[in-house]
């Protein structure tokens, strides 16, 4: 679960670093689960960083 970009930049580096040691030539791929409104707010941010976006509708019309 992600609120902000920034969120998923943090993790993003983190998995790059932790593959690079480990002499992986890429990476998996990288879902963010947008759960809150204020991800929902910036899914089109978030999605510049990631290759999927899952919408949590449950937990999204709970925090709604």
């Amino acid at each position: 679960m992600v609120t902000l970009p920034s969120d998923v930049v943090i993790v993003k580096e983190q998995l790059l670093k932790v593959g690079e040691k480990m002499g992986l030539s890429e990476v998996p791929s990288i879902v963010a689960m947008i759960e809150t409104p204020a991800a929902a707010l910036s899914a089109q941010a978030i999605g510049k960083y990631v290759d999927f976006l899952s919408f949590g509708t449950n937990d999204l019309t709970q925090y709604t």
